[in-house]
C-alpha cells in the first residue's frame, strides 16, 4: 500500500476512534490543498474507501471507474488490495474518507486472479446508508459499488480477500 494510502487510513482510523469515543471531529483547520505540477488543483476524486472488521487492519480499496462531481475515471476490473480474511470469514463495514450521504451500494465477489467470467461475479450484500456485510472465506475479489446520494456520482471499490 502506497505512502498516502496509509496515511488516508490512519486517519480515517484516526477519525473513527474519535468519533466512537463520542468526541466529534476537529473543524477549526481546514482540508490541506494540494496542487498540481501545472499549478492547478487537482480534479475531485471520490473518497477512499477502508474496509474494516474486527481482528482485521484496515484496508484502503484500489479506486476503480468512477463519475464524480463532474470527472470521470474508467478502470477495468482491478485485482485490489490484498485483506486477510478470517477461516471463519467475518462481519465487515466500509467506511469513507469523505461524509457523503449514500443512496445505494452493492458488494460481490468473483474468484481471485482473473476477470469475472459470464454469472460472475455474485453478489454478498446490498443497501442504502451504511456498508456492511459478510465476508466469505477462500480466495476471492471483491468489488463495491457505491452510489453517493445528491448526485455526487459513484464509484467502485476492490481488494483481494485471503485466508488470514
Amino acid at each position: 500500500m502506497n505512502v498516502a494510502r496509509r496515511l488516508a487510513v490512519l486517519a480515517i482510523g484516526a477519525l473513527l476512534a474519535t468519533v466512537a469515543c463520542g468526541a466529534p471531529p476537529s473543524k477549526t483547520s481546514p482540508p490541506p490543498a494540494s496542487i498540481d505540477a501545472t499549478g492547478e488543483p487537482p480534479l475531485p476524486q471520490p473518497p477512499i474507501a477502508v474496509l474494516t472488521f474486527a481482528g482485521g487492519e484496515p484496508v484502503a480499496g484500489d479506486l476503480g471507474t468512477y463519475t464524480y462531481r463532474g470527472t470521470g475515471s474508467e478502470a477495468p476490473w482491478l485485482p485490489g488490495e490484498p485483506v486477510a480474511v478470517p477461516p471463519t470469514g467475518a462481519l465487515a463495514q466500509v467506511f469513507l474518507s469523505e461524509p457523503l450521504p449514500i443512496a445505494s451500494w452493492w458488494a460481490r465477489v468473483a474468484p481471485t486472479g482473473r476477470q469475472p467470467r459470464l454469472g460472475e461475479p455474485r453478489e454478498i450484500g446490498t443497501g442504502a446508508g451504511p456498508i456492511a456485510f459478510e465476508l466469505p472465506t477462500g480466495a476471492w475479489t471483491l468489488e463495491l459499488s457505491v452510489q453517493f446520494g445528491d448526485g455526487i456520482g459513484d464509484a467502485t471499490y476492490f481488494w483481494e480477500l485471503g485466508q488470514d
